[in-house]
């Protein structure tokens, strides 16, 4: 039976097939999820054709490991691919934003960045990598991967999804996530320091995503990444969402942008940092709706 809608999905279990096609959409997506979860071996199979980009998904499950990864990218993906100790050259990032451990991998598709979900605050002390599961849709990982994925099908500037893996325990679970690694970039920290950060061209960047609706969770200096060609790219998309439209939420992200800045940047001067924040909003204004 089909259903109208941006997703074709097709489900394989043990020789039977049924077809669904729901939309983009989370709910959407949340009811694929949580029809398929009570079986024990499937593998899920969406295809999707939007601004003229093709991309498939495999969803696969062996015990209580759940592994959505892109095969056009990853013909095959395990479990042991989402722990450093799976690669033998993985090295720790540093310098980087965010609460999750990361390394430095090189994956079947190329160099690649393995992240793995730590909390963050006083509950980490007790409970540093597990959340309570409330369905694979839900994860941490599978939230981050499918939201890569709209981004990059709108030609945005951000890291292309690998693979995003979760491990379910009986009322919790541990997530991780892996993704293209952007080369020969750096952080708008290291620029700012070198006095090179494009500001306009980085407030430019920044309403472009935010008139594609893309609201990102924890938008700081650290997570706003440059190359030597004017490229601009935005990483760290947990706890993102995409909206219908701009709204008050967006100068929420500009004044958690500046703040970061004003935190991270203070050794650099702050006349020069402020001038800087100021062509960074004139530019962003100019470049939205």
């Amino acid at each position: 039976m089909r259903h109208p809608g941006r997703f074709r999905c097709k489900v394989r279990i043990r020789g039977s097939t049924c077809v669904a096609s729901p939309k983009a959409e989370r709910r959407k997506m949340q009811r694929v999820f949580t029809a398929v979860e009570s079986f024990t071996c499937y593998t899920l199979v969406m295809t999707e054709n939007e601004h003229c980009t093709s991309i498939k998904q495999v969803l696969r499950r062996e015990g209580r490991v759940d592994i959505l990864f892109d095969a056009s990218r990853l013909p095959q993906i395990t479990e042991q691919q989402f722990s450093p100790s799976g690669y033998a050259d993985a090295r720790s990032v540093s310098g980087q934003g965010g609460r999750g451990s990361a390394w430095f991998v090189q994956a079947q598709a190329g160099c690649a960045v393995l992240k793995h979900y730590r909390r963050g605050g006083l509950l980490a002390k007790w409970v540093s990598d597990s959340y309570i599961y409330s369905g694979l849709a839900r994860s941490r990982g599978f939230r981050e991967f499918r939201l890569l994925q709209a981004l990059t099908a709108k030609s945005l500037p951000v890291p292309a999804p690998l693979a995003a893996f979760c491990r379910r325990g009986l009322v919790t679970y541990q997530a991780g996530l892996l993704t293209e690694r952007l080369l020969d970039t750096h952080s708008l920290v290291a620029a700012v320091r070198n006095s090179s950060a494009p500001w306009s061209a980085i407030g430019e960047t920044v309403a472009r995503f935010h008139r594609a609706g893309a609201h990102h969770g924890d938008l700081n200096a650290n997570n706003i990444l440059l190359d030597d060609h004017g490229g601009v790219f935005i990483i760290d998309w947990d706890k993102s969402v995409l909206e219908n439209a701009p709204d008050t939420w967006c100068g929420k992200v500009l004044d958690r942008l500046q703040r970061s800045l004003l935190k991270e940047c203070q050794g650099s001067g702050l006349p020069a940092l402020q001038d800087g924040i100021a062509q960074l909003r004139s530019a962003y204004h100019k470049a939205m709706p």
